[in-house]
């Protein structure tokens, strides 16, 4: 079981390092600023202009 919970940890030990890698990017910031607009939300139901 110990080995279970192991795999586990380090699963998420390693997405939060992907994560926080991410989150230092240009694109971070480009994404946050477009899910703030509520631009992403137009783009994911398909309800933009043009």
């Amino acid at each position: 079981m110990a080995l279970i919970g192991y795999g586990v940890g380090y699963s998420e030990a390693k997405d939060e390092k992907v994560a926080a890698a991410w989150a230092n990017t240009p694109e971070r910031k480009l994404a946050y600023h477009f899910a703030q607009s509520g631009e992403l939300q137009r783009l994911a139901k398909c309800q933009g202009k043009g």
